[in-house]
């Protein structure tokens, strides 16, 4: 069922290197036992996504082709797995900061982020806007 808009903007720098990448789909949006759900796929790159928000903590899940699951949490390191068809990658991922404002019809998530893979530190920031559908 999809219920809402969802817009993803990631930017990513490593060195003097910038990259950012848009999306915008149709998704699902609700809250269940105090906890925000988003759901959407990546076309692109088959998988299923799931951005979960409990309190301050956001995790992202991606289900497909490439698996991976990771934490943000303010002033937080985790470590995770980037698994691909080719083989695993291991990642460690350096909150810096999250700024969420949901509610009932929709809201934003701000991520800022470092993303060290192979002892490549990368600043990652990623801003997702989620609009309900009115119904």
């Amino acid at each position: 069922m999809t219920n809402a808009l969802v817009s993803i903007e990631s930017r990513q720098v490593f060195e003097d290197n910038e990259e950012a990448v848009k999306i915008a789909v149709e998704g699902s949006f609700y809250c269940r036992n105090g906890k925000y759900y988003i759901l959407y796929e990546e076309k692109e790159n088959s998988a299923s996504c799931i951005v979960k928000v409990n309190g301050n903590v956001v995790s992202i899940t991606r289900k497909g082709a490439y698996n991976s699951q990771f934490l943000c949490e303010e002033g937080k390191k985790f470590s995770a797995t980037y698994r691909m068809p080719y083989g695993n990658m291991d990642m460690d991922i350096e909150t810096e900061c999250v700024k969420i404002s949901l509610g009932e019809n929709g809201g934003n998530i701000a991520l800022k982020y470092f993303l060290t893979v192979n002892g490549e530190r990368y600043l990652n920031n990623i801003d997702i806007l989620v609009i309900k559908n009115k119904q």
